[in-house]
């Protein structure tokens, strides 16, 4: 946990705050707090409720595993629970990461569960901006989810960059593996919507809506943050149309594949069945014409060679190959 003073008199910055000297700060307009939680533990939101007095429902939102994107309004502050995605690099796998905020006339609380590093860029960036903190909380959230937004463009880039792979794979020579690339990045694509588009809601509310914890400044530019999303999301709707493209590319060819591969056997099988039918007859133990002269093996070997490739050539003929 990291809690972030501002004193607007002395206008100075405090990184070093601990819990029991926040207290006193609370409810002191000429001090702005961003108190920063990565790991919401049971002492941690104790300590929320005693100092903040916020809504048990709320607190035990913030410990849930997936909460469902919210804005609750107070007369104290506001709550927001708000999600973003997050990449593993090594699964290529897109999940969603809660981020629950409490929005007060002289603090901003962010709980989240794990790392997120667009928000602790924003904390460090804050950290040497007094004029920012000086224009109050307000301006704060929306420097928090205006950077959370952005982080969100380089793993648009990422899908991107994978739909181009996958793309350059299927006309190469698509493998066992291209497959599972295309429906990982289906999912992603999928996720990365069902993510995007609650956030949109909440930050038209927020611009909609009259707050006295957020000015009426600030409503174009949380329109702009609105403006961004949709801008994901467009991209998401073409590149979903993309993939599907794809996804069907891969089958035809894999389709044309496996016919060229049937085509090569029913031609090599259509030309050994009558040379099978004369080994068979002569492999009897009957008497057959020819079957006593001398050269018998010579001139059926050579009748055997010269139907192959009259079947053979009559087929190139027909372009069957």
């Amino acid at each position: 946990m990291k809690i972030l003073i501002y004193d607007r008199e002395k206008k100075a910055i405090n990184l070093d705050t601990q819990k029991k000297d926040a207290v006193v700060l609370v409810k002191n307009p000429n001090y702005i707090m961003w108190v920063d939680i990565d790991e919401p533990q049971k002492e941690v939101m104790d300590w929320l409720k005693e100092t903040f007095g916020f809504h048990p429902l709320d607190l035990e939102d913030c410990v849930s595993l997936i909460e469902r994107p919210k804005i609750d309004l107070y007369e104290d502050y506001h709550f927001l629970v708000m999600h973003f995605p997050i990449f593993d690099k090594t699964t290529k796998r897109l999940s969603p990461i809660q981020v629950n905020i409490f929005l007060g006339t002289n603090f901003l609380i962010t709980i989240r569960k794990g790392y997120i590093k667009a928000l602790n860029k924003t904390l460090e960036d804050v950290s040497k901006n007094k004029e920012l903190l000086s224009k109050g909380t307000d301006y704060l959230l929306h420097k928090a989810i205006d950077d959370l937004v952005d982080y969100c463009f380089p793993i648009l880039n990422k899908i991107r960059q994978n739909i181009q792979n996958a793309e350059n794979t299927i006309f190469n020579g698509a493998t066992r593996d291209t497959i599972k690339d295309i429906l990982f990045i289906k999912r992603n694509i999928i996720l990365f919507k069902n993510i995007i588009d609650p956030q949109r809601r909440i930050l038209k509310e927020i611009e909609a809506r009259d707050s006295e914890f957020i000015s009426d400044e600030l409503n174009v530019y949380f329109g702009d943050i609105v403006d961004h999303l949709d801008k994901i999301q467009d991209s998401l709707v073409s590149y979903g149309e993309m993939i599907e493209s794809l996804h069907d590319a891969h089958q035809s060819i894999v389709s044309n594949r496996i016919n060229e591969i049937m085509k090569t056997l029913t031609i090599i099988s259509v030309i050994i069945l009558p040379l099978t039918f004369i080994s068979s007859m002569y492999g009897m133990n009957i008497v057959l014409p020819i079957a006593k002269n001398p050269f018998a093996f010579i001139i059926i070997f050579s009748v055997m060679v010269l139907m192959g490739l009259g079947m053979f050539f009559y087929f190139k003929i027909k372009h069957w190959i």
